[in-house]
């Protein structure tokens, strides 16, 4: 079988890995639970989301970075059916690997409004940094205007190009990193969430970033 021609960067927590070695030896885990000696791994504390883990990697490697990157989770089929997800992975261009079982068309749209920060499920975590999504976005983007639909896959898994990336400063994305709470077992708390729904409009190249 062929091999998919991006490099594949994994957030795994308790996840089985076995797929990824089925598809390449071209990866790397950012491993936040039980070691898994015979994988090639980075073990990491447990915070922050895949999120994180998506500006950890490019500002670690920022001098460096692949050619082409696929960020994923360590189950992708989660946010995209397995036959979909086996298809969208060799692509070597922009892409979003997303599509579930209630949207299988990989589209999705949210309005712009902060449920996501005040929401049920978030009851027990603390205050988000931000009061919505265009106080937290006015932060990073030095040209930002409001959106009234937020266009993004749940579950921030992406193929990227180095070029995207490199199109921000490295010090942009260790300001993602240092905006996502570093509470062990939190999950990056509600920025999480708010920052979830920017990484589409992020590697878009949209705006310019805010110095």
């Amino acid at each position: 079988m062929n091999k998919p021609e991006a490099f594949i960067v994994v957030s795994r927590y308790k996840e089985n890995m076995d797929w990824i070695k089925s598809l390449t030896d071209n990866y790397l885990i950012y491993n936040k639970g039980e070691s898994l000696d015979e994988f090639k791994q980075q073990l990491v504390p447990n915070f922050g989301g895949n999120q994180y883990d998506i500006f950890r990697f490019i500002y670690d490697n920022y001098e460096n970075l692949p050619n082409l990157i696929a960020f994923v989770q360590g189950d992708p089929f989660d946010h995209c059916l397995s036959d979909r997800f086996y298809d969208l992975i060799y692509n070597n261009s922009f892409t979003k690997l997303f599509g579930d079982k209630n949207y299988p068309s990989g589209i999705y749209y949210e309005t712009n409004t902060s449920w996501y920060i005040n929401g049920e499920f978030n009851i027990n975590r603390p205050p988000c940094k931000f009061e919505n999504f265009d106080q937290y976005a006015s932060t990073i983007f030095e040209n930002y205007t409001h959106l009234e639909i937020l266009n993004f896959p749940p579950g921030s898994q992406f193929i990227v190009e180095k070029e995207r990336c490199l199109f921000y400063s490295k010090y942009f994305w260790k300001r993602l990193m240092d905006i996502i709470p570093n509470e062990i077992g939190l999950n990056g708390g509600r920025e999480t969430h708010m920052i979830e729904r920017s990484i589409q409009i992020i590697f878009e190249n949209i705006y310019k970033e805010k110095n």
